[in-house]
């Protein structure tokens, strides 16, 4: 189990986490449930991806540009 604590005065402070070895880890909240974070651990030197990379960020800009461009919901 890890944690950052609650920020209660001000916006939290970075904190790090380190990983015993190279796999795959879902981290789940404790607060919120439902909540998870999947983090791919790879081992130092190894290549990213960059089809995946470029695939994700298209896709990210893609939702981000739709979510700008919804004015919200029309009155009848």
């Amino acid at each position: 189990m890890v944690g950052s604590g609650l920020a209660l005065e001000g916006p939290p402070k970075p904190w790090v986490v380190k990983f015993p070895k190279a796999a795959r880890f879902v981290l789940r909240s404790a607060l919120q449930r439902g909540v998870t974070l999947t983090v791919n651990v790879v081992k130092r030197g190894k290549a990213v991806d960059e089809r995946r990379i470029a695939r994700q960020l298209k896709a990210n800009t893609k939702l981000a540009n739709r979510r700008l461009r919804y004015k919200g919901p029309q009155a009848r």
